[in-house]
């Protein structure tokens, strides 16, 4: 295992990766509220906010990704722990085999996972959406602008292009 393994984000690709890959939605309106309680399927959750937010609602996510800030401002949003988190390392415009393994483990597992970032889990999305089941959500925040829902079988393909165009820092792209 390389702890050192990493993706890293190059300036050239910030632009493209400010573009949802799924649809936006205001935050939490109406539309929204409906449209996720009547889902029945996998929902990783990507951000402390948009967590927050389905905890205070009683639906627990199945995989939350969280790293205790929002807009790079640490935050005390009072988000319970139902159970032990895994807690990783990951600096910001990358993402660390760390990560990666953690929500690997975490998609391969049937229990609710809390990973909490001790960094940032600005690109944590991509992996969640690469690495997760058919049928999956995941949802991240775009701050403010609303919450982007990702069917995650409709952005693979995008997403493994993103990943190769990366650089690759300590690792092999098969990851």
């Amino acid at each position: 295992m390389h702890s050192e393994f990493k993706y890293v984000l190059p300036e050239s690709m910030k632009d493209e990766l400010r573009i949802p890959f799924g649809r936006m939605v205001e935050a939490f309106d109406p539309f929204f509220e409906s449209d996720i309680k009547n889902f029945d399927g996998k929902i990783i959750t990507v951000g402390d906010i948009i967590t927050e937010h389905f905890i205070k609602n009683e639906k627990l996510p199945w995989i939350s990704i969280i790293d205790g800030k929002t807009k790079r401002e640490v935050i005390n949003n009072g988000i319970s722990l139902h159970k032990k988190p895994v807690y990783v390392k990951n600096p910001p415009g990358t993402i660390t085999y760390e990560l990666w393994d953690a929500i690997d483990r975490a998609c391969k597992n049937r229990e609710n996972t809390i990973i909490f970032v001790d960094g940032e889990e600005d690109l944590a999305a991509l992996s969640a959406i690469f690495l997760s089941p058919p049928g999956t959500l995941v949802l991240y925040g775009m701050p403010e602008k609303g919450v982007v829902i990702v069917k995650t079988d409709e952005a693979k393909e995008k997403v493994k292009g993103l990943l190769k165009k990366m650089e690759v820092k300590n690792g092999n792209r098969d990851r």
